[in-house]
């Protein structure tokens, strides 16, 4: 049995099982591949030895290789390339062009670093690539990833005339139910149908336990003593467990249910978040005779004009009556054309969400209290249809906005993540009785 699984010069390598899952992937030519999980489960030497493998073995190559920050991409992800073509650049067979932030290889394939903050204003949209790694994938969004895919263009053959595989490749910690859970996990587009080509992904998932021959104890005991929520994350790469998250009492196995109609005495009312390049959010909520809150339909979709918008909503509520529909007060000019098509709506009262009185005083802290368990009835106040799927997914997304380092938050949630949550915050803010005894009273029939 050798000692090693990868030796450049004096530099030996021993993969762990997850690594070697990850290269065996790679080796079947996956277009795109990801690589999840704990701290120091070995994913960054992973993604630049395999940037290392398709850059050597053909020639005339490009790799880009990307991190959000370029500070942050200096300090670790480049560091460890560094560190693994070290010999080479030693011997002259690899030549670092610090000016050009890049590593030109003797047979003409290079390595290029970049940061990811403006994929537009980088000089990205200009590469043919033949291949790319983002590091720490989670800090991108969905838009930069699919820049890159855009470039990945670029033919180069080997030796023998093989032609390369175009491949990206991500490493990542768990993020929650991102787009990066979304589509290698679930293969699933942005309107939660499945992906027209679900071959072309493929995940690795490790633990830092995978690693552990490699890491130190006491590394490995100093995570060990941190949080669960924490732990679960960055430990055991949980998907479900991330920090900043907003509706943390939220579960799906609790607050989700089947899809059925609301009761015939229940009190109807629709929460619209307009939205063009952004999804146009409809939210409709029942208050039944017993108080409970049941998010029954929502309608979820951009790139739409108004009048399209309010025929599908005068199809969802045919045969019902609705108490009011909110919309945000800042968009008149949609409320005005909502009324002229039919679909009667009043300007919603709303937090500026600008401080944390904003928050305790508002529709955000009110649904909290509303998912949690109700010592009387034990049961949520709030319940969510299982067809609302946008709203289930923003519900499990939804997080403070980050401050002051990576992991600390502050007391303004990020602005997104939040379409079918604003239309929720609109019905909440504007027609929430906290003693509920009020619509037991009232009767649509």
């Amino acid at each position: 049995m050798p000692k090693y699984d990868f030796k450049l010069g004096d530099n030996q390598y021993k993969f762990n099982p997850s690594q070697k899952e990850f290269f065996s992937k790679c080796n079947d030519n996956v277009r795109y591949i990801g690589f999840g999980g704990g701290f120091g489960n070995g994913k960054t030497l992973a993604g630049c030895i395999q940037v290392l493998r398709l850059a050597t073995e053909f020639r005339d190559n490009l790799i880009l290789i990307g991190r959000l920050k370029g500070t942050d991409l200096e300090a670790s992800t480049k560091k460890t390339m560094l560190e693994l073509i070290s010999p080479w650049l030693d011997t002259g067979q690899a030549e670092h062009k610090i000016k050009d932030n890049k590593i030109v290889l003797e047979n003409g394939s290079q390595i290029v670093f970049r940061h990811l903050e403006d994929v537009y204003s980088s000089g990205i949209l200009g590469m043919n690539l033949g291949g790319f790694y983002v590091d720490q994938a989670e800090e991108i969004d969905e838009s930069s990833f699919n820049v890159l895919t855009s470039r990945l263009r670029r033919r180069s053959l080997s030796e023998d005339g093989t032609e390369a595989p175009r491949m990206g490749i991500l490493t990542f910690n768990m993020a929650g139910h991102n787009w990066i859970w979304r589509l290698f996990k679930k293969k699933l587009a942005k309107d939660k149908k499945p992906i027209d080509n679900p071959e072309d992904f493929d995940i690795v998932e490790a633990s830092t336990m995978d690693n552990k021959d490699h890491l130190p104890e006491d590394y490995i005991k100093d995570l060990l003593s941190k949080d669960k929520t924490w732990v679960a994350r960055y430990v055991y790469g949980s998907w479900d467990a991330f920090g900043g998250q907003i509706f943390d009492d939220f579960k799906p196995e609790v607050h989700v249910v089947p899809h059925r109609e609301p009761s015939l005495n229940a009190v109807r009312f629709c929460g619209i978040d307009p939205g063009f390049v952004d999804p146009f959010a409809v939210i409709w909520l029942a208050i039944e005779p017993g108080g409970q809150r049941y998010i029954y339909d929502e309608h979820y979709i951009a790139g739409k004009p108004t009048q399209w918008h309010a025929e599908v909503i005068t199809a969802k509520e045919y045969g019902q009556f609705i108490m009011a529909r909110y919309v945000d007060a800042a968009n008149s000019q949609v409320i005005s054309d909502l009324n002229n098509n039919g679909v009667f709506c009043i300007a919603a009262k709303k937090e500026i969400l600008q401080s944390k009185q904003d928050i305790y005083v508002g529709g955000i802290n009110i649904i909290k209290n509303l998912l949690r368990v109700n010592e009387k009835t034990q049961k949520p106040d709030i319940i969510i249809s299982d067809r609302c799927q946008n709203l289930i997914y923003e519900m499990q997304q939804y997080q403070w906005k980050a401050s002051r380092g990576e992991y600390n938050a502050t007391e303004v949630p990020e602005d997104k993540n939040n379409h079918a949550i604003d239309a929720l915050r609109y019905i909440i803010l504007n027609y929430f009785d906290n003693t509920r005894e009020n619509y037991k009273s009232i009767s649509l029939h």
